[in-house]
Protein backbone atom coordinates (compact mmCIF):
# COMPACT_ATOMS: atom_id res chain seq x y z
CA UNK A 1 0.00 0.00 0.00
CA UNK A 2 1.45 3.64 -1.35
CA UNK A 3 0.42 6.64 0.61
CA UNK A 4 0.80 9.76 -1.10
CA UNK A 5 2.31 12.34 0.29
CA UNK A 6 1.45 15.53 0.81
CA UNK A 7 3.36 18.50 -0.80
CA UNK A 8 1.56 21.85 -0.88
CA UNK A 9 3.26 24.85 1.25
CA UNK A 10 0.85 25.67 4.53
CA UNK A 11 -1.12 28.43 3.46
CA UNK A 12 -4.52 30.35 4.84
CA UNK A 13 -6.55 28.34 1.88
CA UNK A 14 -5.05 25.04 2.79
CA UNK A 15 -6.11 25.84 6.25
CA UNK A 16 -9.51 26.99 5.28
CA UNK A 17 -10.41 23.66 3.70
CA UNK A 18 -9.72 22.01 6.80
CA UNK A 19 -12.53 24.08 8.77
CA UNK A 20 -16.32 24.02 9.32
CA UNK A 21 -16.22 27.12 7.12
CA UNK A 22 -14.57 25.19 4.08
CA UNK A 23 -16.75 22.00 4.58
CA UNK A 24 -19.87 21.07 1.86
CA UNK A 25 -22.63 23.03 4.10
CA UNK A 26 -20.83 26.03 3.67
CA UNK A 27 -18.68 25.52 0.52
CA UNK A 28 -20.44 27.71 -2.06
CA UNK A 29 -20.96 30.54 0.68
CA UNK A 30 -17.48 30.58 1.43
CA UNK A 31 -16.08 29.84 -1.96
CA UNK A 32 -14.92 33.59 -2.86
CA UNK A 33 -15.12 34.60 0.86
CA UNK A 34 -12.44 37.56 1.85
CA UNK A 35 -10.63 35.63 5.08
CA UNK A 36 -12.13 36.76 8.05
CA UNK A 37 -10.51 38.12 11.22
CA UNK A 38 -10.69 35.29 13.30
CA UNK A 39 -9.85 33.02 10.59
CA UNK A 40 -6.33 35.12 10.13
CA UNK A 41 -6.23 34.77 13.84
CA UNK A 42 -6.48 31.24 13.50
CA UNK A 43 -3.77 30.97 10.91
CA UNK A 44 -1.62 33.50 13.01
CA UNK A 45 -1.18 31.27 16.08
CA UNK A 46 -1.18 27.79 13.65
CA UNK A 47 2.02 29.37 11.55
CA UNK A 48 3.19 30.87 14.93
CA UNK A 49 3.33 27.65 16.11
CA UNK A 50 4.47 25.15 13.53
CA UNK A 51 8.16 28.04 13.85
CA UNK A 52 7.50 27.89 17.39
CA UNK A 53 11.76 28.71 18.40
CA UNK A 54 13.51 25.90 20.46
CA UNK A 55 13.72 26.69 24.31
CA UNK A 56 16.72 28.74 25.75
CA UNK A 57 19.07 25.51 28.49
CA UNK A 58 18.06 26.14 31.69
CA UNK A 59 20.03 28.31 33.49
CA UNK A 60 21.62 27.72 37.38
CA UNK A 61 19.37 29.82 38.56
CA UNK A 62 16.46 28.40 37.08
CA UNK A 63 17.50 25.24 38.49
CA UNK A 64 17.73 26.24 41.56
CA UNK A 65 14.09 27.88 41.92
CA UNK A 66 12.97 24.50 40.31
CA UNK A 67 14.47 22.44 42.91
CA UNK A 68 13.04 24.68 45.84
CA UNK A 69 9.83 23.98 44.38
CA UNK A 70 9.95 20.49 44.69
CA UNK A 71 10.59 17.91 47.29
CA UNK A 72 13.87 17.18 47.11
CA UNK A 73 15.90 19.37 49.51
CA UNK A 74 13.24 18.37 52.55
CA UNK A 75 13.97 14.88 51.53
CA UNK A 76 17.64 15.56 52.07
CA UNK A 77 17.47 17.58 55.18
CA UNK A 78 15.34 14.55 57.00
CA UNK A 79 17.50 11.99 56.18
CA UNK A 80 20.34 14.27 57.75
CA UNK A 81 18.02 14.90 60.54
CA UNK A 82 17.22 10.98 60.95
CA UNK A 83 21.18 10.00 60.39
CA UNK A 84 21.93 12.50 63.19
CA UNK A 85 19.49 11.12 66.03
CA UNK A 86 20.75 7.46 64.93
CA UNK A 87 18.30 6.16 62.74
CA UNK A 88 19.64 3.71 60.28
CA UNK A 89 18.34 5.64 56.82
CA UNK A 90 17.44 4.39 53.20
CA UNK A 91 16.42 7.04 50.49
CA UNK A 92 14.12 5.85 48.05
CA UNK A 93 13.57 2.31 48.81
CA UNK A 94 11.71 0.53 46.02
CA UNK A 95 8.59 -1.35 46.09
CA UNK A 96 5.38 -3.14 43.97
CA UNK A 97 2.18 -0.94 44.24
CA UNK A 98 -0.20 -4.09 45.05
CA UNK A 99 -3.03 -1.93 42.65
CA UNK A 100 -0.71 -1.61 39.46
CA UNK A 101 1.79 -4.24 39.80
CA UNK A 102 4.40 -1.63 39.28
CA UNK A 103 7.52 -0.48 41.07
CA UNK A 104 6.88 2.43 43.06
CA UNK A 105 9.61 4.64 45.03
CA UNK A 106 9.19 5.52 49.43
CA UNK A 107 10.90 8.89 49.70
CA UNK A 108 12.66 7.67 53.11
CA UNK A 109 12.56 4.39 55.06
CA UNK A 110 14.17 4.44 58.70
CA UNK A 111 15.03 2.19 61.43
CA UNK A 112 16.43 2.42 65.05
CA UNK A 113 16.77 -0.59 66.98
CA UNK A 114 17.28 -2.02 70.50
CA UNK A 115 18.86 -5.75 70.74
CA UNK A 116 20.23 -7.19 73.74
CA UNK A 117 21.48 -10.96 73.02
CA UNK A 118 22.89 -13.66 75.70
CA UNK A 119 24.19 -16.82 74.20
CA UNK A 120 26.06 -19.82 76.98
CA UNK A 121 25.95 -23.08 75.89
CA UNK A 122 22.41 -23.82 74.35
CA UNK A 123 20.68 -21.04 75.42
CA UNK A 124 19.73 -17.87 73.53
CA UNK A 125 18.36 -14.70 75.15
CA UNK A 126 17.11 -12.16 72.81
CA UNK A 127 14.98 -9.18 73.50
CA UNK A 128 14.87 -7.31 70.28
CA UNK A 129 12.64 -3.31 69.58
CA UNK A 130 12.86 -1.88 66.12
CA UNK A 131 11.03 0.91 65.20
CA UNK A 132 10.52 1.37 61.44
CA UNK A 133 9.45 4.84 59.53
CA UNK A 134 8.11 4.77 56.24
CA UNK A 135 8.04 8.88 55.53
CA UNK A 136 7.04 11.02 52.27
CA UNK A 137 7.86 14.29 52.25
CA UNK A 138 5.53 17.04 50.56
CA UNK A 139 6.42 20.20 49.63
CA UNK A 140 3.27 21.54 50.02
CA UNK A 141 2.96 25.93 48.49
CA UNK A 142 -0.06 26.34 50.25
CA UNK A 143 -1.22 25.02 53.83
CA UNK A 144 -3.20 21.61 54.09
CA UNK A 145 -6.11 21.91 56.29
CA UNK A 146 -7.54 18.72 58.14
CA UNK A 147 -11.22 18.41 59.08
CA UNK A 148 -12.71 16.19 61.95
CA UNK A 149 -9.66 16.50 64.79
CA UNK A 150 -10.81 14.66 67.63
CA UNK A 151 -8.22 13.60 70.68
CA UNK A 152 -8.94 11.63 73.50
CA UNK A 153 -8.64 7.94 71.42
CA UNK A 154 -10.29 4.89 72.17
CA UNK A 155 -8.17 1.36 72.89
CA UNK A 156 -9.94 0.57 69.57
CA UNK A 157 -7.17 2.69 67.65
CA UNK A 158 -4.10 0.20 68.89
CA UNK A 159 -5.79 -2.70 67.54
CA UNK A 160 -7.46 -1.34 64.40
CA UNK A 161 -4.80 1.43 63.26
CA UNK A 162 -1.69 1.38 65.08
CA UNK A 163 0.72 -0.99 63.26
CA UNK A 164 3.13 -3.32 65.17
CA UNK A 165 4.00 -7.00 65.21
CA UNK A 166 5.08 -9.28 68.12
CA UNK A 167 6.85 -12.38 68.32
CA UNK A 168 7.61 -14.52 71.89
CA UNK A 169 9.45 -17.54 72.40
CA UNK A 170 9.39 -19.02 76.25
CA UNK A 171 8.73 -15.12 77.02
CA UNK A 172 7.37 -15.98 80.25
CA UNK A 173 5.84 -13.16 82.25
CA UNK A 174 5.15 -12.62 85.84
CA UNK A 175 2.13 -14.67 86.61
CA UNK A 176 -0.49 -11.92 87.33
CA UNK A 177 0.54 -10.13 83.55
CA UNK A 178 0.53 -13.86 81.41
CA UNK A 179 -2.69 -13.07 79.84
CA UNK A 180 -1.86 -8.59 78.84
CA UNK A 181 -1.40 -7.96 75.72
CA UNK A 182 2.22 -6.93 74.09
CA UNK A 183 0.64 -3.01 74.36
CA UNK A 184 -0.54 -2.96 77.96
CA UNK A 185 3.44 -5.24 78.69
CA UNK A 186 4.89 -2.90 77.36
CA UNK A 187 3.22 0.16 78.27
CA UNK A 188 2.04 1.42 74.87
CA UNK A 189 -1.66 1.27 75.52
CA UNK A 190 -2.16 4.21 77.36
CA UNK A 191 1.11 6.52 76.58
CA UNK A 192 1.64 6.55 72.48
CA UNK A 193 1.74 9.51 71.33
CA UNK A 194 -1.17 8.95 69.08
CA UNK A 195 -3.19 8.91 71.92
CA UNK A 196 -2.54 12.78 72.68
CA UNK A 197 -2.69 14.58 69.61
CA UNK A 198 -5.73 15.20 67.41
CA UNK A 199 -6.44 12.35 64.78
CA UNK A 200 -8.57 13.67 61.45
CA UNK A 201 -10.28 12.11 59.10
CA UNK A 202 -10.69 14.33 55.83
CA UNK A 203 -8.18 17.05 54.79
CA UNK A 204 -7.90 19.31 51.84
CA UNK A 205 -5.76 21.80 50.45
CA UNK A 206 -5.92 24.72 47.76
CA UNK A 207 -6.14 26.01 44.12
CA UNK A 208 -6.28 29.49 42.26
CA UNK A 209 -8.67 29.23 39.70
CA UNK A 210 -10.74 31.91 37.99
CA UNK A 211 -9.26 34.67 40.25
CA UNK A 212 -10.55 32.87 43.06
CA UNK A 213 -9.39 30.63 45.76
CA UNK A 214 -10.80 26.91 45.69
CA UNK A 215 -10.70 23.89 48.29
CA UNK A 216 -9.46 20.66 46.63
CA UNK A 217 -7.84 17.33 46.79
CA UNK A 218 -4.32 17.31 45.29
CA UNK A 219 -2.92 13.70 43.81
CA UNK A 220 0.31 13.95 45.36
CA UNK A 221 -1.24 14.40 48.53
CA UNK A 222 -3.65 11.52 48.15
CA UNK A 223 -0.91 9.45 46.47
CA UNK A 224 0.86 9.86 49.23
CA UNK A 225 -1.14 8.48 51.95
CA UNK A 226 -2.03 5.35 49.50
CA UNK A 227 1.88 4.76 49.39
CA UNK A 228 2.25 5.13 53.21
CA UNK A 229 -0.79 2.61 53.79
CA UNK A 230 0.68 0.14 50.76
CA UNK A 231 4.28 0.18 52.04
CA UNK A 232 3.55 -0.02 55.79
CA UNK A 233 1.04 -3.20 55.04
CA UNK A 234 3.59 -4.90 52.40
CA UNK A 235 6.43 -4.67 55.50
CA UNK A 236 4.09 -5.87 58.15
CA UNK A 237 2.81 -9.14 55.75
CA UNK A 238 6.65 -9.73 55.40
CA UNK A 239 7.63 -9.33 58.68
CA UNK A 240 5.09 -11.72 59.95
CA UNK A 241 5.87 -14.23 57.07
CA UNK A 242 9.54 -14.31 58.68
CA UNK A 243 8.97 -14.63 61.97
CA UNK A 244 6.88 -17.96 61.25
CA UNK A 245 10.05 -18.87 59.13
CA UNK A 246 12.36 -18.11 62.08
CA UNK A 247 10.25 -20.08 64.49
CA UNK A 248 9.67 -22.96 62.09
CA UNK A 249 13.10 -23.14 62.11
CA UNK A 250 14.03 -22.91 65.68
CA UNK A 251 11.79 -26.23 66.27
CA UNK A 252 13.61 -28.26 63.44
CA UNK A 253 16.79 -27.22 65.56
CA UNK A 254 15.79 -28.04 68.87
CA UNK A 255 12.66 -30.27 68.15
CA UNK A 256 9.42 -29.59 69.63
CA UNK A 257 10.53 -26.86 72.14
CA UNK A 258 12.36 -23.95 70.34
CA UNK A 259 14.47 -23.14 72.67
CA UNK A 260 15.17 -22.59 76.18
CA UNK A 261 15.97 -19.21 76.32
CA UNK A 262 13.83 -15.95 75.86
CA UNK A 263 13.14 -14.76 72.66
CA UNK A 264 11.00 -11.39 72.58
CA UNK A 265 10.99 -9.02 69.26
CA UNK A 266 8.84 -6.04 69.08
CA UNK A 267 8.76 -4.01 66.16
CA UNK A 268 6.59 -0.35 65.79
CA UNK A 269 5.76 0.82 62.38
CA UNK A 270 5.41 4.83 61.54
CA UNK A 271 3.72 5.68 58.11
CA UNK A 272 4.49 9.29 57.86
CA UNK A 273 3.56 12.68 55.84
CA UNK A 274 5.96 14.91 56.31
CA UNK A 275 5.44 18.86 54.86
CA UNK A 276 7.48 21.37 54.30
CA UNK A 277 5.35 24.18 55.12
CA UNK A 278 1.96 24.47 57.34
CA UNK A 279 -1.35 22.51 57.93
CA UNK A 280 -4.21 23.76 60.17
CA UNK A 281 -7.13 22.19 61.54
CA UNK A 282 -10.52 23.25 60.58
CA UNK A 283 -13.17 23.31 63.51
CA UNK A 284 -16.32 24.08 61.78
CA UNK A 285 -19.79 25.11 63.79
CA UNK A 286 -22.93 25.78 62.52
CA UNK A 287 -22.19 29.26 60.72
CA UNK A 288 -18.30 29.48 60.99
CA UNK A 289 -14.99 27.77 59.97
CA UNK A 290 -12.31 28.32 62.73
CA UNK A 291 -9.05 27.70 61.33
CA UNK A 292 -6.00 26.50 64.07
CA UNK A 293 -2.35 26.06 63.36
CA UNK A 294 -1.16 22.81 63.87
CA UNK A 295 2.34 21.10 63.41
CA UNK A 296 1.30 17.42 64.34
CA UNK A 297 -1.54 15.21 63.84
CA UNK A 298 -2.86 11.67 63.23
CA UNK A 299 -4.28 11.15 59.90
CA UNK A 300 -6.74 8.35 59.87
CA UNK A 301 -6.76 6.65 56.32
CA UNK A 302 -8.74 3.51 54.78
CA UNK A 303 -7.94 2.29 51.33
CA UNK A 304 -8.32 -1.21 49.68
CA UNK A 305 -5.90 -3.58 49.27
CA UNK A 306 -6.86 -6.39 46.81
CA UNK A 307 -10.57 -6.47 47.80
CA UNK A 308 -9.59 -6.10 51.44
CA UNK A 309 -10.00 -2.62 54.10
CA UNK A 310 -6.40 -1.68 54.96
CA UNK A 311 -6.13 1.54 58.00
CA UNK A 312 -3.29 2.83 59.03
CA UNK A 313 -2.96 6.21 61.34
CA UNK A 314 -0.71 8.45 59.61
CA UNK A 315 1.45 10.85 61.52
CA UNK A 316 1.12 13.95 59.93
CA UNK A 317 4.58 16.38 60.60
CA UNK A 318 5.44 19.79 59.89
CA UNK A 319 9.59 20.00 59.40
CA UNK A 320 9.67 22.44 62.05
CA UNK A 321 8.22 19.84 64.34
CA UNK A 322 10.40 16.90 62.73
CA UNK A 323 13.29 17.27 65.32
CA UNK A 324 10.58 17.55 68.26
CA UNK A 325 8.82 14.07 66.51
CA UNK A 326 11.10 12.03 65.85
CA UNK A 327 12.95 12.62 69.94
CA UNK A 328 9.39 12.17 71.08
CA UNK A 329 9.93 8.44 69.15
CA UNK A 330 12.92 7.65 70.21
CA UNK A 331 11.89 8.12 74.25
CA UNK A 332 8.80 5.91 73.40
CA UNK A 333 11.28 3.67 71.79
CA UNK A 334 13.61 3.56 75.18
CA UNK A 335 10.62 3.31 77.74
CA UNK A 336 9.01 0.45 76.06
CA UNK A 337 11.84 -1.67 75.83
CA UNK A 338 13.00 -0.89 79.65
CA UNK A 339 9.34 -2.12 80.16
CA UNK A 340 9.64 -5.19 77.86
CA UNK A 341 12.76 -5.81 79.09
CA UNK A 342 11.31 -5.73 83.02
CA UNK A 343 8.48 -7.58 82.43
CA UNK A 344 10.71 -10.78 81.24
CA UNK A 345 11.79 -12.92 83.69
CA UNK A 346 15.55 -12.58 83.78
CA UNK A 347 16.48 -11.20 80.79
CA UNK A 348 20.39 -11.37 80.25
CA UNK A 349 22.08 -8.74 79.10
CA UNK A 350 25.34 -9.14 76.42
Amino acid sequence: MFIKRETEIFSPEKYLRGTYFYSDYNSQYYSNAVVTSNIKKSYYYGFKMSKKKPIDPITDQEMKEALVRSGYPLEVRAVRKLRELGYYVIPNTVYTDPLTGKSRELDIWASYGHNEIDTKEDDVNFIHMTQFLFIECVNNPHPIVFFGAEKNATKRLWYDHIKFTDSFTNAEFHEEETFEPTSDVIGATHNHHSLKIPIARQYCSFEHKSDKWIATHETTHHDAFDKLVFKVNKTIEEHKKDNEEFQKELKELNGEESSSGVIADVAFYYPILLLQKEMKIAIISRDTVTLKPCSHLAYEKETAIDGNRKTALIDVVTEKYFHKYLNILLKEHSKYYQNLEHRCINPRKL
